[in-house]
């Protein structure tokens, strides 16, 4: 449904007759619907008497429009109505009143005695109509966020279930027309037969992506490289993660928590590879430190050759770019003729063919276009017609010219073109879409554009559109001209937006259809960005951004839970446009959306930045369920950062705030959380009775996948306890669940679990082989923290076993991992575990080094079990080295540490060990 102030009446009535088709055969409407359907009907009526008017009556009828047709949108003809959807109809069939009152009144007076006579009234009547708007977005985007919730719930341990097929960015053909670039070809393809990194540069035309397809079509590149040739089309990319989450796509990853990881993975299973980043540019100017940080990771794998295409003359830096790649220069007339040739044919007057040629600066781009029309004009005529376009533009003040700006321009003035004046229309609107479009769903992009087809093929015939695969699309150098010069027309933009916004409707089937969805929304996501991304750059009334925020949340939704696109740089927009008409509610929940994005990516601090910039904005418009979600949140990022004293306060008020609203499964969830926080804390008392009364909680409200959870926090307590078999039933229990409801990742943790009871067993072998599948399991699914663990486990196994130099391997991988991602605690875990392997090896010093660092690190923490633990491990050190004094002084400390604890046992074995040293001295 189209919402702008041209669509009164068309847009109304169309609304008003798909909401009355619901209606039952024999159903009497409530009085209040019936009101709506009358107030409906007084409007429609008004659009004779607007017509002739000035523009605020006119506006004024137009604005009630657009908010009934929200209304009309949001409430079902047979739904029951709660009370605040009666009374928001209420509102506007009382305001609609009002404004038939004003209009009629308004339309006896005479033009400037109207407009002195009614402003307070007309301002009134605009304020009215915003409340009645402000309400509907409480109501109706608060549903869309409450359903959004609902989503994450379900998908919670289950978007490992979400199928690995995404659309890939297919290989580009082998340019049919491609001269003047052999020697710099054949320079390129030597390159490549090693690992090389090439730059391909130059402005806007040059030819940077035929040369790139020449390249990935080149024989000998398809010998060396294979099915491992992969291009990505980074137009309508903004972010390096919006790069990074192409890349894996392109390369067939399922979507993943950590996208990064899993692609460094996948590409170290491949023999050699070759990286094409086409049309670079804009992410790499929007976030240059972090693109080219991107850049240097991949140009350091041994294995991956990297080919960048780039408007300008700069290189990224953070690679090692070949020498010799300049930026592009143009071809030489030689080959701008045979360009031309190869399109227009030999015909015509040669002289004045080099003419034209030379004044095109060899830019292949404006090449062809020209040749395009040539299969039409003589040269004679195509330089007539370009020296007078130039001319009229040099006396309009355009000094500034570039060829490809004046082939442009002669192109949209070809009579094909200019007969067909919804031509340049439509290569406005598609000039907003990166990913292009199929010409079938054209009529459906733009229903009032009777002759898409017919328009999209004039613009095919002139070359300002290009066929890729079953779609069709402008070249960036085309976009960026059309965008500049010749925005979408309001009208047409409206039902391309309406069409792009209705796509997200969908994405509340992500979990019951996963692979539908994503392959509903992916080819398009780059287009509903960009659509979504310019609408929020545009004046418009609240009814608008409305529709906008719903759109942008439920795209925002869909990139998380299919960890798909990026929309970070949308979510900001947003942010800023809301911010012109106070919407703090709509700023809270875009600030909210973007933190979750952020913190599933493993950016816990920027994810808290915002979760504490949404909450104090819930809390001045007082929603109070939203702000304790984002304390919550918040709690969730600080246990992640090992952050557990500050983590323990905000969870504790998160879980008090939803206990008064009665939100049970908001106030378990935090119990899940402290109990967890208790266990890192060596508080396992308080863990244990956290942790089962969370499960109980979850077990009564029907939340068996968050019960099972509890059930392996509860477990991994009670190992540490000595209580195997309790545990080894708790994980059976729980494994069984995490089956049952498909949960890869909850099954994956068990076994970690199980491996660690098996250990303890000292069922070594047992335990490897479960902690080895679950690894694996983790990183199938794209879980991070799950492998580092599986990792430090594993080499805890290994350096029981006396096989020091497996462990140490494992030992080392999971800290670089665990440092990667932030996490304190396991970084410490290993740090203490490479000091104890360290000491079996006899390699001292290394292992006082580390052992010391794991103390400061647990000490810093305020786990005590930890830092006590390094301490034994020290004295152990420096009794082995035969440093008994520093031994002594070691197990003072754990002495006092154990009595601290209240651990009588351990502070009479210290005393022993103390006494042990005085009789080896």
């Amino acid at each position: 449904m189209a919402l702008s102030s041209s669509d009164y009446p068309a847009g109304l009535r169309t609304s008003l007759d798909q909401w009355t088709a619901q209606i039952q055969a024999g159903t009497v409407l409530e009085p209040v619907k019936r009101a709506l359907v009358e107030g409906t009907t007084r409007l429609l009526g008004l659009y004779d008497v607007v017509r002739e008017q000035q523009d605020d009556s006119r506006e004024l009828a137009a604005k009630a429009s657009l908010v009934d047709q929200l209304v009309l949108r949001r409430i079902s003809a047979n739904a029951d109505l709660g009370p605040t959807e009666v009374s928001l109809i209420q509102e506007l069939t009382d305001a609609i009143g009002q404004v038939d009152v004003f209009i009629r009144k308004s339309q006896k007076s005479l033009g400037h005695v109207r407009r002195l006579a009614f402003p307070d009234e007309l301002a009134k009547l605009r304020k009215k109509l915003d409340g009645i708007c402000s309400t509907y977005m409480l109501v109706y985007v608060s549903d869309i966020d409450d359903r959004v919730r609902v989503l994450e719930r379900g998908a919670a341990g289950s978007l490992s279930q979400i199928p690995a097929h995404l659309p890939l960015a297919d290989l580009p053909p082998l340019p049919s027309n491609f001269h003047g670039r052999g020697a710099l070809l054949s320079l390129l393809l030597t390159l490549l037969q090693s690992k090389a990194h090439i730059p391909l540069l130059g402005p806007g035309g040059i030819g940077k992506t035929s040369l790139a397809s020449a390249l990935l079509n080149d024989p000998s590149i398809r010998a060396r490289f294979g099915e491992n040739r992969f291009f990505i089309s980074c137009e309508g990319l903004v972010t390096a993660e919006g790069v990074l989450n192409a890349l894996a796509a392109a390369v067939g990853l399922r979507p993943q928590a950590d996208p990064r990881r899993a692609l460094f993975a996948a590409l170290e299973t491949t023999s050699c590879a070759l990286l094409v980043l086409d049309n670079l540019e804009t992410a790499w100017e929007a976030e240059r430190v972090q693109v080219e940080a991107l850049l240097g990771k991949l140009a350091q794998h041994p294995k991956v050759s990297l080919v960048i295409t780039m408007r300008g003359a700069l290189r990224p830096g953070g690679v090692s770019w070949a020498e010799g790649c300049e930026p592009l220069a143009p071809v030489s007339l030689a080959a701008a003729r045979e360009i031309w040739i190869g399109i227009a044919g030999p015909d015509g007057d040669p002289k004045a063919r080099d003419d034209l040629l030379l004044r095109l600066d060899g830019l292949p781009l404006a090449i062809t276009l020209l040749a395009h029309q040539g299969q039409l004009l003589s040269p004679s005529e195509l330089l007539d017609a370009y020296e007078s376009e130039k001319t009229a533009l040099v006396e309009t003040g355009r000094e500034r010219l570039t060829s490809l700006e004046v082939s442009i321009r002669l192109s949209l003035s070809t009579p094909s073109v200019a007969q067909n004046p919804e031509a340049r229309k439509l290569l406005s609107l598609l000039a907003l879409l990166p990913d292009g479009a199929p010409v079938a769903a054209l009529r459906l992009m733009v229903p009032s554009m009777l002759n898409s087809r017919k328009n999209a093929l004039v613009l095919l015939a002139v070359a300002l559109l290009i066929r890729n695969n079953d779609r069709i699309r402008c070249l960036t150098p085309i976009r960026d001209f059309m965008l500049d010069h010749y925005p979408p027309d309001p009208s047409s933009f409206q039902e391309l937006r309406t069409y792009f916004t209705n796509m997200t409707a969908s994405v509340h089937q992500i979990n019951d259809n996963p692979k539908e969805t994503i392959g509903r929304l992916s080819p398009d996501f780059g287009n509903i960005n960009s659509v979504l991304m310019y609408s929020w750059t545009l004046a418009a009334d609240k009814p608008i951004m409305t529709i906008l925020l719903t759109s942008t949340l439920q795209l925002a939704q869909f990139s998380y839970l299919a960890t798909f696109g990026d929309c970070t740089s949308l979510l900001t927009g947003a942010r800023s446009a809301l911010q012109s008409i106070h919407s703090d509610l709509g700023i809270a929940l875009c600030t909210q959306r973007r933190g979750k994005i952020l913190t599933v990516r493993s950016r816990w601090l920027d994810g808290m930045t915002n979760f504490e910039e949404a909450r104090k904005l819930f809390e001045l418009v007082g929603d109070r369920m939203r702000t304790a979600e984002c304390m919550q949140s918040i709690g969730g990022a600080l246990y992640m950062l090992s952050r557990y004293d500050e983590g323990i306060d905000i969870l504790n008020k998160a879980k008090a705030e939803f206990e008064a609203l009665g939100v049970r499964y908001g106030a378990a969830q935090c119990m899940h959380t402290l109990g967890d926080t208790f266990h890192m804390l060596d508080r396992y008392d308080d863990a244990l009775s956290t942790l089962r009364a969370a499960k109980a909680e979850f077990e009564a409200i029907g939340e068996r996948r968050f019960a099972a959870y509890c059930a392996r926090s509860i477990a991994e307590v009670l190992v540490i306890t000595s209580d195997n078999k309790e545990a080894i039933s708790m994980l059976e229990e729980a494994q069984t669940q995490f089956k049952a409801l498909g949960d890869r990742s909850g099954a994956a943790h068990c076994l970690v679990s199980l491996g660690n009871v098996q250990s303890i067993e000292n069922k070594t072998d047992d335990a490897l082989k479960n902690l080895e599948m679950a690894r694996n399991q983790f990183t199938a699914i794209g879980d991070e923290f799950g492998k580092a663990q599986c990792a430090l486990n594993i080499g805890n196994v290994l350096l029981d076993s006396d096989r020091y130099e497996d462990a140490l391997s494992n030992l080392y991988e999971a800290k670089a991992e665990f440092e990667r991602l932030g996490g304190r605690t396991g970084m410490a875990q290993c740090t203490q575990c490479i000091g104890k392997a360290l000491t079996s090896v006899a390699k001292y010093d290394d292992a006082v080094s580390a052992l010391e660092d794991a103390r400061a690190q647990f000490k810093a923490m305020g786990q005590l079990f930890g830092e006590v633990a390094c301490v034994t491990l020290l004295a152990t050190v420096h009794v082995q080295a035969k440093r008994p004094e520093d031994a002594k002084r070691n197990y003072e400390e754990a002495r006092e540490m154990f009595g601290r604890l209240g651990l009588t046992d351990l502070v009479t074995q210290c005393d022993e060990e103390i006494a042990g040293l005085g009789t080896q001295n």
